[in-house]
């Protein structure tokens, strides 16, 4: 009889075919395409549903994953009620900026939702719950350790083929290959945005270093020269040898992405998670390996700071500027915020003459985003779901002691944290695919760091 842990095999293969499949089409950055993720994400979640109705084993969730996914759940509630029309009296009262722009609309009614157009606010609702059945279908299948690796395995191989293909593109062996990224000078794999393409880059290369650091890579020498040799030819023998694979191609893809962001973020979220798991002499030795490729990162580039590097480019100069317009638009609705997916109707309104001619979609930081669509209501329902999640995963880190398990928490921590700092200079959370990976390994953390639920022993390994 197989175990809980093994159960829904179909299911759970289906869930890693849909991971691998996200970031090719744009990064799921479609309606076509990120319809396909949720359409995927609904589908896998009635199956399981289905099987437990018809008298399967039940479905287990780890400590701290009913309550995440009850907030993820309220914040969708949240979206939806954005649309909902009201009295206008009330809207007048707690959105004054919508109420005026419906004012302005021909065909004005006495009815208007808190929202400023519903379309866009409904489409993140679909892609929030999508995230949200990701991560809930990451929790209810990975019980065993074969299964949470499998994740990792499909994220990081998915980011090595993203950077050969990326390579192959802007070389000549890729004369005829389909290039969708804008910058002729950056790989991008299949991404249209080179800092989308360095966001997945931060968090296979988080996984990889983590997972490294865990095993003892980066760990202090032995005390003679035997000792070495021989440490190291077990260590080549092992399969941390693919981790070290997959970490110089995937650090080449961040190199070559030319996002300073994303190097940055990189190597913030190792030394965060160094820092988690009080592993000084792996923070010392990994954080000095990230400073000789950020050195490396640097004169591949050219010259000039790294921080000069980061807002130098193209519309990124403007960043300090466009955060400040962001804090403008957050101001006329600090609570409720104007709508989810509105942004980019909103902002010409407060835009100042200095990015008249220019347009963003986006704030290039999430964080104001969120709140310039959410408030600071849905802000703190986000904000809850992220805290519980690294307060669990800090936890296990330091609690279990199985190798492998304290491996991956390593991993998902320095990958979440890596993207969470990505996040103060882009928009990766806006990109289905790379959104869709952050909550699948946040799910993955915190089953890992259930010791109840995700076993450490032998004889339940099986996959």
């Amino acid at each position: 009889m197989k175990s809980a842990g093994a159960s829904h095999p179909l299911v759970f293969l289906g869930l890693l075919v849909l991971l691998f499949w996200l970031p090719w089409p744009l990064g799921s950055n479609r309606p076509w395409s990120w319809s396909l993720m949720q359409a995927g994400v609904f589908l896998l979640l009635t199956l399981v549903f289905s099987v437990r109705a018809r008298g399967a084993a039940p479905l287990v969730l780890p400590v701290g994953g009913k309550l995440c996914v009850g907030l993820l759940s309220g914040t969708c509630c949240y979206l939806l009620l954005q649309t909902v029309p009201m009295p206008a009296e009330w809207i007048e009262y707690l959105q004054p900026s919508a109420y005026a722009a419906y004012r302005l609309a021909p065909g004005h009614f006495g009815y208007m939702p808190l929202s400023v157009d519903t379309g866009s606010t409904l489409a993140m609702c679909l892609r929030l719950l999508a995230y949200t059945g990701v991560f809930l279908l990451v929790m209810l299948l990975v019980r065993i350790p074969g299964r949470a690796a499998c994740i990792a395995i499909v994220i990081v191989g998915c980011a090595v083929l993203q950077t050969i293909y990326g390579i192959a593109v802007r070389t000549h062996w890729g004369s005829g290959l389909w290039d969708p990224g804008f910058t002729a000078n950056a790989v991008s794999g299949t991404y249209v945005n080179r800092n989308h393409f360095a966001g997945l880059m931060v968090l296979a290369v988080s996984l990889c270093a983590g997972g490294l650091v865990q095993r003892g890579f980066f760990s202090a020498a032995g005390a003679d020269w035997k000792s070495n040799v021989s440490s190291i030819i077990s260590w080549l023998l092992s399969s941390s040898l693919w981790l070290l694979f997959a970490l110089l191609i995937t650090i080449g893809g961040l190199i070559l992405s030319t996002s300073r962001g994303g190097l940055l973020a990189a190597g913030g979220g190792l030394l965060i998670a160094g820092i988690v798991s009080r592993r000084w002499g792996a923070v010392m030795h990994g954080t000095l390996l990230l400073g000789l490729i950020a050195l490396f990162a640097i004169a591949w580039l050219g010259g000039g700071t790294l921080g000069e590097k980061l807002i130098g480019q193209g519309l990124e100069s403007n960043r300090p500027l466009l955060a400040r317009t962001t804090l403008t638009l957050i101001g006329q609705a600090p609570v409720l915020g104007g709508g989810g997916g509105t942004f980019e109707w909103r902002f010409p309104a407060v835009r100042g003459p200095e990015l008249e001619d220019l347009h963003y979609d986006h704030a290039h930081n999430d964080y104001l985003e969120t709140l310039a669509d959410l408030g600071l209501f849905g802000g703190v329902l986000l904000g809850t779901v992220l805290t519980l999640g690294f307060w669990r995963i800090a936890k296990g880190l330091r609690a279990r002691h199985d190798k492998q398990i304290k491996a991956l928490l390593y991993g998902v921590l320095a990958a979440l944290s890596g993207a969470l700092l990505h996040a103060l200079v882009d928009f990766n959370f806006r990109i289905p695919a790379n959104a869709a990976y952050f909550f699948a390994l946040l799910g993955l953390g915190i089953a890992a760091a259930d010791r109840q639920h995700l076993y450490a022993q032998r004889r339940e390994i099986q996959v």
